[in-house]
């Protein structure tokens, strides 16, 4: 499976770079067909003879990631810078919301140098009321399902906060990180591993049966629960960049369905791209992968494509909103039945 890391995947644009290649004979030396066409059979068969028939060996894993076309690393949102600085990271969108109304109570101290401490210092019922506000305005702001309604926070999420979000350090993240063999998907159990299932996993956003996902920019893939105000996107990598993130729902080592709802991250579409192109390389049900996308406009349905589909259009947007029906259906595994392009 080739990739270009210089090419761009409009198909109009991608035709006409090759178009050139095969006229001006660039890089490869093109020897006519009976059709009247040019192939470069006789370079393949040369080459899998060199190997005594058999297919090269495929290269390092380093090349592979070199060879993917560029995209950005992703840091941490505007909203969650706090929550990285925090020593006990607490959540970054709440997190945000406390430091509006510590400015509105002091108003001289622009850059927060006591926000932490005016925060650990203020009586419980208050930090309640101050926390549950904040989630009430995070909610409204978003406004990320079509239709929907804000609710109370809970207690545990003021507990929670106030704990803060885990930062996992390198001994931590070996338990989510994911391997491949042969197609496969495994994740840590115990000692050993097991195929990637997110069955038992849920995300605050889509609930049970989905996990959330980051990719580094070294290609490793990590998965795991989330856990609002205990385990987030962020919490994988302990706030530093990554490539992209989401959410996934996999079974038996395979994964079925891939978004990038990431609210920490927000990866754009180049951050998906370099994913699907890494998966590519690793997964043997490529094609199978659902990829949620959207078109342009605040009305446009959920789309569940095909990663090919998502790759060779630009036009294509890794976020938006879902319907009451669209949630109802994907949280069911129901993955049919959705706009595919």
């Amino acid at each position: 499976m080739a990739h270009y890391s210089n090419v761009s995947l409009d198909p109009e644009e991608f035709a006409k770079s090759y178009a050139i290649a095969y006229a001006t004979n660039d890089a490869v030396e093109y020897t006519p067909n009976d059709n009247g066409g040019y192939s470069n059979e006789a370079i393949v068969d040369e080459a899998l003879a060199a190997h005594g028939g058999a297919a090269p060996a495929p290269p390092p894993w380093k090349e592979i990631i070199a060879n993917i076309g560029p995209a950005q690393a992703l840091s941490l949102g505007e909203r969650y810078v706090r929550e990285a600085q925090d020593r006990k990271h607490r959540m970054g969108d709440l997190l945000e919301g406390c430091f509006k109304e510590y400015l509105r109570k002091n108003p001289g101290d622009q850059e927060g140098k006591d926000f932490y401490h005016w925060l650990d210092a203020m009586p419980d019922l208050e930090r309640v009321m101050m926390v549950a506000n904040a989630d009430r305005a995070g909610k409204e702001s978003a406004g990320m399902m079509r239709g929907s309604q804000t609710g109370n926070i809970k207690p545990s999420m003021v507990k929670a906060f106030m704990k803060g979000v885990a930062y996992l350090d390198r001994a931590g993240r070996r338990s989510y990180r994911v391997s491949f063999n042969a197609g496969t998907l495994y994740a840590k159990s115990g000692e050993g591993e097991t195929e990637l299932s997110t069955m038992q996993m849920s995300t605050v956003f889509s609930g049970k049966g989905f996990g959330i996902w980051v990719i580094s920019k070294k290609g490793n893939l990590y998965v795991g629960n989330h856990v609002k105000g205990m385990l987030h996107h962020s919490s994988f990598l302990a706030g530093a960049k990554v490539m992209c993130g989401g959410e996934m729902w996999a079974r038996n080592g395979k994964i079925l369905f891939l978004s990038g709802k990431s609210g920490h991250y927000e990866p754009g579409k180049e951050n998906m791209d370099w994913a699907l192109n890494v998966l590519e390389n690793c997964v043997d049900n490529f094609d199978a992968i659902k990829v949620a996308a959207w078109r342009a406009g605040a009305d446009s349905p959920v789309y569940l494509v095909s990663p090919r589909t998502f790759l060779w259009s630009r036009d294509w947007k890794t976020w938006g909103k879902f319907s009451k029906d669209e949630m109802a259906r994907l949280q069911g595994g129901n993955f049919a039945g959705f706009p595919s392009g």
